[in-house]
């Protein structure tokens, strides 16, 4: 099934093959450090199965696949449309807070893109201490970006301009729980991608979801399972809070949203697609 939600972030981790040209220039030893600017807590203790088993699966992922710090993968589709939705972040220049930041490619990205700064929690030590590496290997120094540690649906999380959630919240079985934490720090926009759950693109990913996820409870129960949460639930969740819909896409079965404080749908009609 072509672009199926329930990979959850992984294709981030297929990149294999590292170049040793410039492994002078990376730490042997980078480890995954406590949060520290972006919340006011460390990595939380005791986390719940569910948080656990996805980190447990993003680090498999990430020994398996053998990712290349010095290099910056494209992003999968709906992480490059979820960007072409952000292209005025050079203007403003915004506070990043990335949840779910994986490996840190989309965060650096960002950053060359124009972002002031940005800040990256996630569950998986393995994918944060990549993350580090590929700061490192960008030139990006602790002013700029930084990784830790977290679980963003509990941790609590100082304010930022900005909070995206590119393909994070289908990893969490209580959507709101995890919204929720984010809203807490989220200034002025509020961005995420997620499985479309409406129209033809809902019936096919509720089948595909459904599909894999008996498989991975038959063969695998540790492994990490996805979610197709309910966008209109969330959106209503984003509205509640003051956030109106700024830009919206699809690329092939996700969804993507910016939601802004104080603003309605824009009229450009390159910011919105079907």
């Amino acid at each position: 099934m072509p672009d199926r939600p329930s990979r959850c972030r992984q294709a981030r981790f297929r990149r294999a093959g590292y170049r040793t040209d410039r492994i002078d220039e990376v730490p042997e030893s980078s480890p995954a450090r406590p949060v520290a600017d972006c919340c006011r807590s460390g990595p939380v203790e005791g986390r719940e199965a569910g948080q656990g088993r996805i980190a447990r699966h993003f680090d498999r992922q990430v020994v398996q696949s053998h990712t290349d710090p010095f290099d910056l993968p494209e992003p999968v589709p709906i992480s490059a449309r979820l960007l072409d939705l952000l292209g005025d972040v050079a203007d403003i220049r915004p506070s990043v807070l990335d949840l779910g930041c994986g490996d840190g490619a989309g965060a650096i990205r960002l950053l060359q893109t124009g972002a002031g700064s940005v800040n990256g929690l996630d569950l998986s030590p393995a994918s944060i201490e990549i993350a580090q590496r590929r700061a490192v290997s960008a030139g990006l120094g602790t002013e700029r970006v930084r990784f830790a540690v977290a679980d963003v649906a509990s941790v609590s999380l100082q304010p930022h301009d900005w909070v995206l959630l590119d393909r994070v919240i289908c990893c969490y079985g209580d959507a709101d729980r995890l919204v929720g934490n984010a809203l807490t720090a989220a200034l002025r926009r509020f961005v995420f991608s997620v499985p479309a759950s409406r129209g033809w693109r809902g019936v096919l990913n509720a089948i595909g979801w459904g599909i894999e996820n008996l498989w991975k409870a038959i063969v695998n129960p540790d492994r990490c399972r996805g979610y197709v949460h309910d966008v209109k639930s969330i959106e209503q969740h984003l509205e509640a809070a003051g956030f109106r819909k700024l830009r919206t896409g699809h690329r092939g079965l996700w969804y993507a949203a910016v939601f802004e404080r104080g603003t309605s749908l824009t009229e450009d009609p390159a910011a919105t697609d079907d």
